[in-house]
């Protein structure tokens, strides 16, 4: 009875809080999951790769949920509106269940355990500290589940019977793998961490305590290796893509962006945002939030001898100073744990994802005040039923309830119990009025219009279904995108994300699968608003953009008019649709997603290099392989090795102030950089250096663009960057010398117009300093600081800023007579290989030493096959050695095979994947996406672990251990 009462509150609940999605048309936006029109691009999400969303689907356990549900929907709207019912309708069940458990076994009944986990289910589901993680689609998944690690844990460390134990660690080993993605799988870990820490105080001799630490251990054992097992699908995919990017190292400032304040977790309402804030009579009673955390303390004055109240009461002390952050009080600590605290390299990126959202922990004091509150109510109801709480004693319950009850109505007369009654009453009242205040915009039904769904405006459709009946693979590209529309009531600052099914070319803030391909569409976005290039589709060819979207629908639309002038002026795109207004350009340049090039050009500079070649190249920009040495540099081995076989089909391109220092620099090998990005742990605030890097939009969009005459696109080395404006800012780096030399000192330093001193030494003695002061913003140059003589073993290198707005990308310590001999070589290389050179000074759109011709050749590729999302099958004709282009985001994990011999891939035109195959005449290549194997294997051992667990699980069940022990002696008797 109590199931059925659960799960029809549940639903209703859920409808409720979710009425502002589920009876309103249209969809919304979900960080973690983008929800696209079409449905096919929702169940290629079932694939490690996606080509529509031009990005992994490898970080979100809950992706892959939604994805399968996809084969069952025909609707993306549909679709979305069911997963968010879905969530919200566990959400509640679960915590209900749980809090029934652990309420009902302290013997307050039927009747006040249901009222209590009521309450406190309630409390739980529509907590505030939920509402901004709305959107966080895998936040709400692990939610979702933290209760059930909760009990689990609690069982595992209270049971005395083993039997009792396995089962609930095959139920927990059963959750943790479904906790959505690494953060949640963390805060639950912690959790099932200090419960069992927590309980070891509570064995009271040597016996009990190596009884407890032996079904702990079994325990422990048993989940870490089937959860690992059950997770194999994803962890197998995450252990293969996480080191192929940047350590996610999390800046001090957005640590301190993402710490609410201690006062806000207390009273359990988040950290206000626009949207989320209580307005109106709400606003003004925001403070009734605080019964919640009192009636949770009260709970802990009531029963203070309780182990659960105890439990819980610690594990929330603890939640609250964590999800605090930096906050005061003792904010100190919460920056040396996520700025000082050593850590462990494997673990650094998922150590920085957790304390980058220190909100995280909140969740753990929603669960602690949830079930607190719910104890208060069972233990006011428990007693209008005559029951008071039995903890220890010999009594059996329903004595010392029969006692309870007639020494109440001896003592305190019939009014009392009314009064009892009405207590409860009104406390039941004033715990929902309190959660439904502090989660005023929840309860709404759209938080406060944040999320009321938005529905496709006809045009869009009709686009969409024009661009689904072309032929071809190819993407489109959105301009203005950043913008919002008057049409839209939530997240509709991307509609790019929800309006088309056709891969779309994302750059600017927010997602951007690919920082390459979003570093690639920022520049031709600057390009286009000040008119600097009448040959954007040339550009965009390079991305495979054949379709250029425009949408004047912005509330800001006057400054974004400029573009649309601008596009009709481009000599290579032309208008195929209008409608109302929406406008989309099509591309007249040839496109292709996979082809073959036989000619390249290695560039020695920036990324707007391309504007100037573009106008020089006007019919042929991708006949080239667009290769950027400061992008990935080559080695010199590896540049050694290309120019034994491309050396007469390949050009060497300097663009700006960029010269043969700088090609020398770029091609040492890493041996020999310090860059501060990758060493530092933390910058900004402890050092007063920010990180970044070159691709990032806050680099290029935000932080160059103070400086007047444009933006900068140089590349980083792969390194990253720190700078500073503050003076005598400084950061000290070790370094571990081999040998014993007189090292030059080179500084990888940007030149712009607010630059100023920067200072060098090694082991306190100074090496020199240089001036980056310039009339212009010339981009990063390598600068010679000085030589010093250094013996072999450990030194410390200080970089100060001592005046000015200075950013550095890399220190290069190289021994004399190393900077000497690969100077010799590199000249050597390109003067043996007959390589052509061309330099071309910033705007210039003409020089090109009559070198580089429209005419270049490509190798014939026959045609290719799409097997499915991650692998393609390609036919080629070709008659010398060529450069493979694949026409995805780049990625290292891309990978092409012929006839068993494998090729890694290369950045080309900065963001696709290029495969140098050094083969001739008529063969097939594959190309794969790496990870997909593993997704498959994982897939593999995670079917037939679950199989295991729950063939293990079932067996536990007495009655059904008896029945097959039964039928297995019958088997036995007849043989």
């Amino acid at each position: 009875m109590i199931i059925f009462l659960a799960i029809f509150q549940s639903i209703g609940i859920s409808v409720f809080i979710l009425r502002g999605v589920l009876f309103v048309p249209g969809q919304m936006e979900s960080i973690d999951i983008i929800w696209t029109y079409y449905i096919q691009v929702t169940r290629n999400s079932l694939h490690t790769f996606n080509p529509a969303l031009s990005g992994d689907n490898s970080m979100f356990l809950s992706v892959f949920g939604y994805s399968a549900l996809a084969y069952l929907v025909n609707s993306t709207e549909f679709l979305q509106k069911i997963s968010y019912f879905i969530v919200f309708f566990l959400t509640n069940f679960f915590s209900f269940a749980v809090f029934y458990s652990q309420i009902k076994r302290r013997e307050y009944g039927e009747f006040a355990s249901y009222i209590g986990a009521t309450i406190g289910s309630l409390i739980y589901t529509i907590n505030s500290n939920i509402v901004p993680q709305f959107f966080h689609y895998s936040f709400l998944w692990g939610y979702m589940l933290l209760p059930l690690v909760f009990n689990f844990t609690i069982e595992i460390v209270n049971s005395k019977s083993m039997k009792v134990t396995l089962r609930n660690t095959f139920l927990l080993s059963l959750v943790f793998p479904f906790m959505a993605d690494a953060r949640a799988m963390f805060i639950g870990a912690l959790v099932f961490v200090f419960l069992i820490l927590w309980n070891l105080a509570y064995q009271r001799n040597k016996i009990q305590l190596l009884s407890y630490i032996k079904k702990i251990t079994v325990s422990t054992v048993i989940v870490v290796l089937l959860s690992a097992l059950i997770s194999a699908f994803w962890l197998l995919t995450y252990l293969k893509v996480k080191p192929s990017a940047y350590w996610a190292i999390t800046s001090t400032s957005t640590i301190v962006a993402n710490s609410p304040s201690l006062f806000n977790i207390i009273v359990n309402v988040w950290y206000p945002q626009p949207f989320f804030v209580p307005s109106g009579i709400f606003a003004s009673i925001w403070v009734a939030a605080i019964i919640i955390p009192a009636v949770a303390l009260l709970s802990i004055l009531k029963k203070p001898e309780d182990k659960i109240v105890q439990t819980l009461l610690v594990l929330s002390i603890i939640s609250v100073f964590l999800g605090k952050g930096t906050s005061a009080p003792f904010g100190g600590f919460y920056l040396w744990l996520s700025s000082q605290f050593p850590k462990i390299i494997c673990l650094q990126s998922l150590f920085d994802m957790i304390l980058k959202y220190p909100s995280l922990f909140v969740i753990v004091v929603s669960l602690a005040y949830s079930l607190l509150c719910g104890l208060v109510i069972a233990d006011v109801f428990g007693k209008v039923q005559g029951l008071v709480y039995v903890s220890v004693g010999d009594k059996p319950a329903s004595t010392v309830a029969l006692q309870s009850w007639k020494k109440i109505l001896s003592h305190f007369g019939v009014h009392k119990l009314l009064r009892q009654k009405i207590y409860g009453a009104v406390l039941c009242i004033l715990l929902v009025i309190s959660a439904g205040v502090s989660s005023y915009p929840l309860i709404t039904g759209n938080m406060n219009g944040s999320v009321t769904p938005t529905e496709l405006p006809l045009q869009y459709k009709s686009m969409n279904n024009f661009l689904v009946n072309q032929t071809g693979d190819f993407r489109t590209i959105f301009f203005p995108q950043s913008a919002a529309v008057t049409w839209g009531s939530n997240f509709t600052n991307k509609p790019e994300y929800f309006a088309v099914s056709t891969p779309v070319l994302s750059y600017g803030w927010g997602t951007v699968p690919s920082t390459n391909m979003g570093f690639f569409g920022n520049l031709v976005h600057t390009y286009l608003i000040d008119n600097s290039s009448q040959n954007i589709g040339n550009l965009l060819s390079l991305a495979n953009v054949r379709y250029i979207v425009f949408h004047n629908d912005t509330w800001d639309f006057a400054e974004h008019q400029s573009l649309y002038n601008n596009l009709l002026t481009q000599k290579d795109l032309d208008l195929v649709f209008n409608e109302n207004n929406l406008f989309l350009f099509e591309n007249n340049k040839d496109l292709q997603y996979v082809y073959a090039l036989n000619s390249t050009i290695l560039v020695v500079g920036g990324l707007d290099s391309l504007n100037a070649l573009s106008e020089i190249m006007q019919n042929a920009l991708n006949n080239y392989s667009w290769i950027f040495l400061e992008q990935f540099p080559f080695s010199f081995e590896h540049l050694d090795n290309f120019l034994k076989f491309s050396g007469e089909k390949t050009i060497l391109l300097f663009y700006g102030d960029k010269d043969f220092t700088d090609l020398v620099l770029d091609t040492i090998g890493q041996k020999y950089y310090v860059a501060p990005f990758n060493i530092l742990t933390e910058t900004y605030p402890l050092t007063s250096w920010r990180k970044e890097t070159s691709s990032d939009y806050y680099w290029s969009q935000v932080v160059l663009s103070q400086f007047q005459g444009g933006l900068k696109y140089d590349f980083d080395l792969n390194q990253g960057i720190v700078f500073t404006s503050t003076n005598d800012a400084a950061f000290n780096i070790p370094l571990v010398l081999n040998e014993s030399a007189t090292y030059e000192t080179w500084v990888r330093i940007l030149e712009n117009p607010s630059g100023g001193k920067i200072s060098v030494s090694v082991d306190d003695q100074k090496v020199g300093s240089t001036y980056s002061k310039t009339q212009t913003l010339n981009g990063f140059k390598w600068v010679n600081i000085g030589n010093i003589t250094l013996t072999r073993g450990k030194h410390s290198l200080t970089v100060t800023n001592d005046n000015g707005f200075n950013a550095i990308n890399v220190v290069s310590l190289i021994p004399q007579q190393d900077m000497d001999y690969y100077t010799s070589k590199i000249s050597e290389l390109l003067s043996s290989s007959n390589i052509k050179t061309v330099l071309i000074s910033t705007g210039d759109r003409q020089n090109t030493g009559g070198v580089i011709e429209d005419s270049a050749k490509l190798p014939f590729v026959v045609n290719y096959t799409e097997i499915n999302p991650t692998k393609y099958l390609v036919h080629v004709n070709a008659t010398s050695p060529f450069m493979l282009v694949f026409s995805e985001p780049y990625n290292g994990l891309w990978c092409a095979n012929t006839d068993g011999n494998w090729y890694s891939n290369i950045p080309i035109s900065s963001m696709m994947n290029g495969f140098w195959i050094n083969r001739t005449g008529v063969f097939s290549v594959t190309i794969e996406y790496s990870p997909e194997k593993y997704f498959v294997i994982g897939t593999v051992i995670s079917i037939l672990s679950i199989g295991a667990v729950m063939t293990c699980l079932v067996l536990t069940i007495d009655r059904v251990r008896w029945g097959l022990l039964k039928v297995l002696r019958r088997i036995q008797g007849r043989l």
